[in-house]
């Protein structure tokens, strides 16, 4: 009987994530374009922290510079000029009058991407109505400023967050993996947004009474950070499901994936432990429930005895590959149905070995330094690794 409610519970969660999530995407999708004849357009700043320099770098910021919104301005953020990116951003700041390099030097009580965000905050310029954030390993489609700030702009919101999406190439289960993480996250993050990744938009004002540099300059993680201040301020951020962003995967190895997603489960769990446990269960949930339907159906089927756990088991794995297969829908990228399908239980089998991890994790390695992290996210003490 264990098994049976094991397995219909995990079903109805299932179908119910995936529709209300899905009727959250259609209806934010279905929000039209305004005409932008009339509006106001203030001056936007991007603060983009950078850390190294991958093979399509130059065509990732150069996206960020080739924006149709008529006044903005990027700033680039490196720890100091022995950053492997500093040629190719000084090349660019020279060829696009809107780019400047900013050299934040090393952190010394938080994260190095917050300390260089909260280093160029600190040095925006007055005119400066909305501030946006995103990473520096994403590109941007040309109206992605102008979609991004448009609810902002136009007085529907405050802050405005997306995600990206991940397009690994040449295709390999690694990097299926990261995309099947992606199509899951922004189902998720439509259902209840929250800056994570991608790119944040917020107004100028709502940072600044916030404080949301003073924070930043403490913790390790920027995003969570702000959707905890906006929380507490009781605004609900805005999602926009046509500003995502697309981050492109370089053959990407089981090692990166891991690497990454050790990252994306270990910040919640200092800043957001509460998401961090409730993501946990569920992800147990799934693998467990993965697992079980497997097994009894598959015995079920040696043995010729069919019952009610392997009815319950037969649904449950039919709902599951529905759900993956619409996962896969969302994804704009090109990944056979069958190579997604494949990935499927290395991606359930590796999130889950990552979560049991996390358990006996107090820090965070990223970018050459590993953060001890208290309450909150806030750094207690750093490391420079090897």
């Amino acid at each position: 009987m264990l098994i049976f409610a094991l397995l219909i519970i995990t079903t109805v969660l299932v179908v119910f994530l995936l529709i209300f999530g899905l009727l959250r995407l259609y209806l934010a999708g279905r929000v039209r374009p305004e005409s932008e004849s009339g509006q106001s357009m203030p001056l936007i700043q991007v603060l983009v922290p950078i850390k190294g320099c991958s093979e399509q770098q130059e065509t990732v910021l150069s996206s960020l510079l080739q924006q149709d919104y008529p006044s903005y301005k990027v700033s680039f953020i490196i720890e100091d000029e022995t950053d492997g990116s500093s040629e190719l951003l000084h090349k660019l700041s020279r060829q696009y009058d809107h780019a400047e390099v900013l050299i934040s030097g090393r952190t010394e009580l938080c994260g190095q991407k917050n300390h260089g965000l909260s280093y160029a905050s600190g040095r925006l310029h007055q005119d400066v109505g909305i501030l946006v954030t995103c990473d520096g390993n994403s590109i941007a489609q040309r109206d992605w400023l102008t979609s991004l700030s448009r609810p902002i702009r136009n007085g529907r919101a405050l802050a405005v967050t997306t995600f990206r999406t991940f397009n690994p190439r040449p295709v390999s289960v690694a990097g299926v993996c990261q995309a099947i993480y992606g199509s899951m996250l922004s189902l998720l993050i439509a259902i209840e947004p929250k800056p994570w990744g991608g790119s944040t938009a917020i107004k100028r004002q709502l940072f600044d009474l916030l404080d949301v540099r003073s924070y930043w300059s403490r913790t390790v993680v920027d995003d969570l950070v702000m959707g905890n201040l906006l929380m507490q301020a009781g605004i609900r951020p805005f999602f926009s499901p046509v500003s995502v962003m697309e981050t492109p995967l370089a053959s990407q190895t089981f090692k990166g994936f891991l690497s990454f997603l050790h990252r994306q489960i270990l910040f919640p769990k200092f800043t957001n432990p509460g998401l961090w446990l409730l993501s946990m269960v569920g992800q147990y949930l799934l693998a467990s429930a993965t697992a079980v339907a497997l097994l009894v159906f598959l015995s079920s089927l040696l043995t010729f005895s069919f019952g009610l756990e392997s009815f319950a088991a037969f649904i449950c794995l039919v709902t599951l590959t529905g759900a993956f297969v619409v996962l896969h829908q969302i994804s704009p990228h090109r990944i056979s149905l069958f190579y997604w399908l494949v990935s499927v239980l290395p991606f359930i089998a590796l999130a889950t070995y990552v979560y049991v991890r996390s358990l006996f994790v107090n820090y965070i390695d990223w970018s050459g330094k590993r953060y001890y992290c208290g309450r909150l996210g806030v750094v207690t003490k750093f490391e420079s690794l090897p």
